[in-house]
């Protein structure tokens, strides 16, 4: 079992940030260049996994941390404005463009 309390995750040796500040910088990064290569404001949430591990939270945070097996609830139940069709298309192509450049 892992504790998050929104800042560290507490594990039974130790707590750890290094993935929360990581994410944290990988969320900024992505919906900065997304919003300038779409010209739309595209926001982004930070999402960690821990596979193998219960997480307990105990305290809210701009970064959800979750067991693999509890990602398609947390994204089917994320509340927010949606997407427009043409904001989906914009940023799939732009997210395919990054990925062919990547191989």
């Amino acid at each position: 079992r892992v504790v998050f309390d929104g800042q560290k995750l507490h594990f039974p040796n130790g707590w750890d940030t290094d993935a929360l500040d990581q994410v944290r910088r990988n969320k900024k990064t992505l919906c900065q260049w997304l919003s300038s290569a779409t010209g739309d404001h595209v926001t982004a949430e930070g999402i960690v996994t821990i596979p193998g591990w219960l997480v307990e939270r105990i305290a809210k945070s701009n970064v959800y941390m979750v067991n693999p097996k509890e990602i398609r609830s947390l994204v089917v139940n994320l509340s927010g404005r949606p997407l427009t069709s043409a904001e989906i298309q914009r940023i799939s192509h732009q997210l395919e463009q990054k990925c062919k450049l990547a191989v």
